[in-house]
């Protein structure tokens, strides 16, 4: 599983053996702690794997009687042996680990609480296996390559409803904050995350609380034995991160490693987000290196990536000019914005001001939200009731809605007869109890949310990088979770909870905006530098996805996207979807594994 993916293990491998187990990991060292070297025993009981970096070891070492020398591994054995499985609860950080008791003949897989790690395991002919990616599963040879009904549809719909299903039939995905226990009596998967909010008072400490957080957010994560990159998109969560790790950079008399922020630009385009890349490069000390998105590199429709279909670039722009920069510095890390939204959007506020029956606010939020119309505040009016009935009513809402869920023309009958997504029920922990918390849980946990930032992840560390997330630190969230409703912005559209607290960092393009660039012209734009080979997949050879799409019905939509000089997103993702689903399977059917070398 490991010897055929030497490019994504820059730092050699690591194996351990047992009597009935086999762990290891390709090192990609990007701290001064993941390159401690784990001396468990080879004869030990217990062996462990960790991918990820653990946050406040310092803390950890001391509960547990560890060495400043201890490997996280090292630690996570010690943890083991202390906690058994709940070891999980007392990290922090991004991780996904695997830990083998030999006396038990028990392997315990754990992910990170906001997944920002990937994990899949399988469960061939009475085995046990797991992964960071489902290709080192399929290189094993123990699955077939065979694709997942419900995943592949739902990719052609754009809708995402489960955090276990992957691509492939039989790898499933261990959902985020999740601890699996696997033994000789079958599989078990546990949710251990317990989010915990606190009082924090409503005065002016709030948000210096919040700012100390977040600085402490990015200055972890900046952490590198190299250059650290820092992905400048021009939105509020990027431009947060670079500012602060200018502010952070400007206290320190010896910069640690070289900084350097990196932009996507879109000269010509709507999306284009120069005026605030810009912006923050005037204010900020250290270099922004920006490339031309029009031009990027394409090719995901010859190379196909395994994983998933279209997935080697983001849906819509892609990363592939971020990497080619950390590949020309050797950086390994690049901090990414993703997450702000999720934390910082104002969802469940309203709701809140009404269960709270602070009823001048809630009638504020209604009439005063810039542009409001009649319409308008009568759907917001109906989304407030819905949020506000028993269960029931939204379960019978989501219902109706699906039952009147109109198919594609070029998606096949049997295809949508098999059509199954899961209830929008959402079952938020016991200790969330406001709908700000538990609007704002449903969008740290979602799955579209999760395979996205999988999906980053994924991409980066095969090209030997690894992506962090400032914004879904556990301190950070946690804090965001407890600050009363009555603090928060507004629920307007683009008001933003970290605006309120780290505008000062902003330059003022930055801090007033309230817009977000719709990114539709961008992955048109992509679909229009590959319509050659969209052109051969849809008109020449045998048609793979058949038993998904029409191929008469694909060539319509091709020939649909032509005749648009400029066309809506849902045109553009439906022709972008069957392509890519089209290349993959056709890459499925002819997939051998990577030649091995010795792990």
């Amino acid at each position: 599983m490991l010897g055929g993916f030497a490019s994504w293990c820059p730092d050699g491998t690591v194996v351990r053996k047992s009597s009935q187990a086999t762990l290891g990991i390709g090192r990609l060292v990007t701290t001064a702690q993941q390159a401690r070297g784990d001396r468990t025993p080879s004869t030990s009981d217990v062996l462990a794997v960790v991918d990820g970096r653990f946050d406040d070891l310092g803390t950890l070492r001391g509960v547990l009687g560890a060495d400043a020398d201890a490997s996280d591994a090292d630690l996570v054995v010690a943890g083991y042996r202390r906690w058994g499985a709940d070891v999980v609860t007392h990290l922090g950080g991004e991780f996904a680990l695997l830990i083998w008791d030999e006396a038990a003949s028990t392997l315990v897989a754990a992910r990170d609480p906001f997944g920002v790690r990937p994990l899949f395991y399988a469960r061939p002919g009475g085995r046990f296996v797991a992964a960071s990616d489902p290709e080192q599963i399929l290189a094993a040879g123990l699955v077939p390559a065979q694709p997942d009904d419900e995943t592949v549809i739902g990719h052609l719909l754009w809708e995402f409803h489960d955090a276990e299903r992957s691509f492939f039939r039989e790898i499933r995905r261990l959902p985020p904050g999740h601890i699996l226990i696997a033994n000789s009596g079958g599989t078990r998967i546990v949710d251990y995350r317990r989010p915990a909010v606190a009082d924090v008072g409503d005065g002016p400490e709030v948000w210096t609380e919040f700012r100390r957080l977040f600085f402490s957010a990015v200055q972890r994560r900046m952490e590198s034995s190299g250059s650290c990159l820092l992905h400048l998109s021009g939105g509020l969560d990027s431009s947060c991160i670079v500012c602060a790790a200018d502010r952070m950079r400007e206290s320190q008399t010896e910069a640690p490693h070289e900084v350097l922020a990196i932009a996507e630009l879109h000269p010509g385009m709507a999306s284009n987000e120069e005026p605030f890349v810009r912006a923050v490069e005037a204010q900020i000390r250290f270099p922004v290196e920006c490339w031309d998105g029009t031009d990027a590199r394409t090719g995901e429709l010859d190379d196909v990536p395994v994983w998933a279909p279209g997935a080697r670039f983001s849906w819509t722009g892609g990363t592939s000019g971020d990497l080619d920069i950390a590949g020309r510095r050797g950086a390994r890390v690049i901090l990414n914005g993703t997450g702000g939204d999720q934390i910082g959007i104002t969802s469940g506020v309203h709701h809140d001001a009404i269960a709270e029956r602070r009823w001048g606010t809630a009638t504020r939020f209604l009439l005063e939200a810039p542009g409001a119309t009649v319409a308008s505040s009568f759907r917001t009016a109906l989304r407030l009731a819905k949020s506000l009935a028993p269960r029931w009513v939204g379960e019978l809402h989501d219902s109706v809605r699906r039952r009147r869920q109109q198919k594609p023309k070029w998606l096949r009958d049997d295809a949508w007869a098999r059509w199954r997504p899961l209830p929008s029920r959402f079952d938020a922990p016991a200790t969330l109890r406001t709908g700000v918390q538990r609007s704002h849980w449903r969008e740290l946990t979602s799955p579209r949310h999760v395979l996205s930032v999988e999906w980053a992840q994924q991409h980066a560390l095969r090209s030997g990088v690894e992506v962090r997330f400032p914004f879904m630190d556990g301190p950070l969230v946690a804090f965001a979770l407890s600050i009363p409703s009555r603090l928060w912005p507004p629920p307007w559209p683009f008001e933003r909870l970290q605006r309120t607290a780290l505008a000062d960092i902003l330059p003022a393009a930055v801090a007033q905006r309230r817009s977000k660039a719709n990114a539709s012209d961008v992955l048109a734009n992509r679909v229009q530098r590959q319509l050659s080979t969209i052109r051969a997949l849809f008109h020449s050879g045998s048609w793979a996805s058949e038993p998904y799409v029409d191929q008469r019905g694909a060539q319509e939509v091709l020939a649909a996207f032509q005749n648009q000089g400029d066309p809506p997103f849902w045109a553009t993702w439906s022709l972008w979807a069957i392509a890519t689903l089209e290349a993959w399977l056709r890459r499925l059917s002819r997939y051998t594994p990577p030649p091995r070398r010795e792990a």
